[in-house]
């Protein structure tokens, strides 16, 4: 029997054991693009968004002193994460996925959060709400990434809790693609400090050292959003190909975000132009 209590005070590393144990309480466990089961109790350890009803669930630090069967230390993330099988994760970068069903016992997203999914970046949240089994249409199913209904609810119920009646309340979540996985966590952090700011500063002058470019390609990204980058060169009169790297510069800093089109300020970003604003307004 395998162990499913941590005796430890550390309420990350509770709340770590709470998904292990969901995950690995019901009798199929599903690898992510198949069908195949495994044993009872056992959690796939090479695709741990396997569990239908779980996330999202913040990753506990990284405790040194323990680590996996391949040696490595467990992946640590700083924002919350939304989990999905792999087989999902081409839909929702294309934004052929824009809706999901969880079976949860509240709420664990909220309208215009953004959730980490590995390894295709972050999701952002536009509506969640309550809806009955027997109420989901078909052309819902499809925006969640099935065939025909049917198929959503078998999906449903090979998750823990088994079988479920159409009065059965789930959480109806609309979502879309925000962004790639690159910097993604330092792309979120907005609450900069004063040597933050300094410390971006250096770095961006250290980029215009031998000619300015770094604050016109925000002013341009941030006035024209997701629109595709040889549209944006042309705009200032570059190439596209080193406009892109030049972009990257940015991204790397976590100042901007790419999307399947385009680009956009991210969170660190505008937190960093807005800071740069109002020094300005008070000189």
């Amino acid at each position: 029997m395998g162990k499913s209590v941590v005796l430890a005070a550390d309420p990350s590393r509770l709340a770590a054991s709470r998904l292990r144990f969901r995950c690995s309480s019901t009798s199929s466990t599903f690898r992510a693009g198949s069908r195949r089961s495994l044993p009872s109790g056992r959690l796939d350890r090479e695709n741990r968004s396997t569990c239908p009803s779980a996330g999202p669930y913040p990753t506990p630090p990284q405790d040194p002193g323990r680590r996996g069967r391949d040696g490595a230390p467990g992946r640590v993330y700083r924002s919350p994460v939304l989990l999905f099988q792999k087989r999902f994760h081409e839909g929702l970068v294309s934004g052929d996925v824009t809706l999901t069903f969880r079976r949860w016992d509240r709420a664990r997203v909220k309208p215009g959060g953004r959730y980490r999914c590995h390894p295709i970046g972050v999701l952002v949240v536009d509506r969640i709400e309550r809806v009955r089994l027997a109420d989901i249409a078909a052309a819902d199913a499809r925006r969640a990434g099935f065939a025909s209904r049917d198929d959503l609810v078998d999906y449903i119920q090979s998750g823990p809790g088994g079988e479920i009646g159409g009065e059965a309340e789930l959480f109806r979540v609309e979502l879309h693609h925000g962004g790639e996985e690159d910097r993604v966590d330092l792309a979120l952090e907005d609450q900069l400090s004063a040597a933050d700011i300094e410390a971006i500063e250096a770095r961006l002058a250290r980029m215009d050292a031998k000619e300015p470019w770094t604050a016109a390609t925000l002013a341009l990204i941030e006035e024209h959003p997701r629109v595709v980058a040889s549209r944006l060169a042309k705009m200032v009169g570059r190439e596209t190909a080193p406009f892109k790297v030049d972009v990257r510069k940015l991204k790397k800093l976590g100042l901007t975000q790419s999307f399947e089109i385009g680009y956009e300020i991210s969170p660190r970003g505008r937190a960093y132009l807005a800071a740069v604003a109002a020094r300005r307004g008070r000189l």
